[in-house]
Formats: structure tokens, C-alpha cells, sequence
């Protein structure tokens, strides 16, 4: 058994640690050259419990890398970045293909995708790119994985006590909570800049928390509202440590899904006619810090917030 995983930031890396504890061989494929060269000589480093465990794995940069076979392959970068490896995709050698992204704007694409066996997943376990061969797992979550073509619930195989993975029937309903909490986590978090705990430790972010959660699931909610509120706090308990994955890329300057993920809710929210005055401030606040961003070149958040307040 041979797994493929392009992307080696902290999610693609999480998984491949924990793939890796099954004895199976991993390839990375990444779009930097020095990032797969120090990942075959130092090889992938995963903190778990604050104990350090090492793994031998492959690496080799994404032209290079596919146009090898791999039993299954795990898409593990930012939706934005999909459209760059489209090509890519449509001629992996592999049976079976697993998108691990925010968002559910990409699903058009990969349903058209020739290869035999098509899913999605969500990843609710904290993780922390240390370097460019070290991960940090930060919090224990799940794992959710569903078919949209062929059959991939052999995945649950994977499952690990530190990593729990299993399969839903229903692609639609898990990817459908994953953007709920993506929702009302990712941009909250950096905005306020707070790791996930942060919000439920702090009584007014908690308000405008659920203020927004209440508009999310108007837009895209199924099920009991309770329910859902009490999974996304869950989600923020168990990831207490983590820095959200939208704020990590604010700090760093670099773009975020936010188009991904609240501007989905916008768009639905349109097409239904809901208000949502507070998604919409959430989604501008968002934009207006990369549109900051961007106006000063590659500087960190701190930088950019200096140079704006004087």
C-alpha cells in the first residue's frame, strides 16, 4: 500500500504522521523543492503529547511526484490553491482520491475527476506547522470521511486512538457541519486574534460567537440548532490550543478561504434571502486585513497594524 499527499502543511502532515503509524508508505508531493528535500533527509516529525516521534517518509516536488502510482491520494491544500494543481489531478495514477478542504465550492470540480474512487473529508483534530518537517498535534478531534464517487469507507481503516477516523454516509451532512464550524471559528478567531479557547473564555466574543452561529445555521443549518451549537463549542474546547488556520494565515500575509468559507454563506444566503448582518461584517472584516495585507507587500500582521494606527 502506497499513500500520496499533496500539500505538507499541518494538516497534510497530521495525516501523514498518522498513516505512518499503520507501516504504510507515504509520499509527500510539495510545491517547494526545499521543503521535500528536507523532508526526505530529515524525515517528518509529528509532537503528540509533547512527546517527539519521527518517521522516514518519501518527498518530491508536485511535477515531478505525479506522475507516480499511489493506492490512494490525499489533497491536503487550500481550496484557492486547487485551481493551480487541476491539471495535476486529472492525470494522477491513483484508484482513489481524498479532498481535505474548506468549503464546499470545490465539489463541481472534483465530481468530474476520472479516477475510480472520490471523497471528501474534514479534519477536526488541532495541528501546528512548527517547520517544514514538524507538526504539532494540538487537539484530538475527529476524522469524518464520505463518498462522492465509488467507494472509499475502507479509510476507516486508518483510525488510530490519538486519531479517530470514520466513515459517514453522507458526504453532504459532514462537509455541511465542517463549513458550520469553519464559519463561526476560523474568522473569529482571527479577527480577535485568540487562539479557538479564546472564545469561549472571553463572555463578549462568546456573544457575537453564537450571534453568528445563529446566522450560519439559518443560511446552511440542518438538524437540531443546540446540537450543532454544542458540536462547534466542543470543537473549540478540544481545540483549545490551536490558532485557527485563517488566523495563522493573517498572522503570516497571506490569503485566507474566507471566500471559501463565509463567502459560501453569503452567496446562499443571497440566493435565500436571508439578513446577515453579522456574517457580513465577519466577511468584510476578513477581506479589509487581506486587502491590508496587500498593500504592504509581505509584512506580518503586526507590522501591518503598526503602520495603520499611526
Amino acid at each position: 500500500m502506497r499513500i500520496g499527499i499533496i500539500g505538507a502543511g499541518a494538516i497534510g502532515m497530521l495525516v501523514g504522521a498518522y498513516v505512518k503509524e499503520k507501516d504504510i508508505e507515504v509520499t509527500f508531493y510539495t510545491r517547494r523543492e526545499q521543503q521535500a528535500k528536507a523532508l526526505r533527509q530529515k524525515g517528518l516529525t509529528c509532537i503528540k503529547k509533547k512527546k517527539i516521534h519521527h518517521y522516514s517518509v518519501d518527498a518530491v516536488s508536485l511535477e515531478e511526484g505525479l506522475g507516480q502510482f499511489v493506492d490512494i491520494l490525499f489533497v491536503a491544500v487550500k481550496q484557492y490553491h486547487l485551481s493551480n494543481i487541476q491539471e495535476y489531478l486529472l492525470k494522477a495514477r491513483c484508484e482513489t482520491i481524498v479532498f481535505l478542504q474548506n468549503g464546499m465550492g470545490h465539489v463541481s470540480f472534483i465530481e468530474s475527476l476520472p479516477q475510480t474512487n472520490i471523497g471528501v473529508g474534514i479534519v477536526e483534530h488541532g495541528a501546528l506547522k512548527h517547520d517544514d518537517t514538524t507538526v504539532e498535534h494540538t487537539g484530538i478531534g475527529m476524522m469524518k470521511l464520505g463518498t462522492i464517487k465509488g467507494d472509499i469507507s475502507s479509510l476507516a481503516y486508518y483510525t488510530h486512538e490519538s486519531f479517530p477516523v470514520v466513515y459517514e454516509d453522507s458526504w453532504k451532512e459532514i462537509m455541511g457541519k465542517k463549513l458550520m464550524v469553519n464559519a463561526v471559528i476560523n474568522p473569529l478567531t482571527a479577527l480577535y486574534n485568540i487562539e479557538n479557547g479564546g472564545l469561549l473564555l472571553n463572555v463578549d466574543y462568546h456573544v457575537v460567537m453564537k450571534q453568528l452561529f445563529n446566522e450560519v445555521f439559518d443560511v446552511i443549518g440542518s438538524g437540531e440548532r443546540e446540537e450543532e451549537w454544542r458540536h462547534i463549542c466542543m470543537i473549540c474546547e478540544q481545540t483549545k490550543r490551536n490558532r485557527s488556520s485563517m488566523l495563522r494565515d493573517i498572522d503570516n500575509g497571506r490569503q485566507t478561504e474566507i471566500d471559501a468559507i463565509l463567502g459560501y454563506i453569503v452567496n446562499e444566503a443571497g440566493n435565500k434571502n436571508i439578513s446577515i448582518p453579522v456574517t457580513m461584517c465577519m466577511y468584510h472584516s476578513i477581506k479589509g486585513l487581506e486587502r491590508q495585507m496587500n498593500v504592504h507587500s509581505d509584512v506580518k500582521r503586526k507590522e501591518v497594524f503598526q503602520d495603520a494606527n499611526k
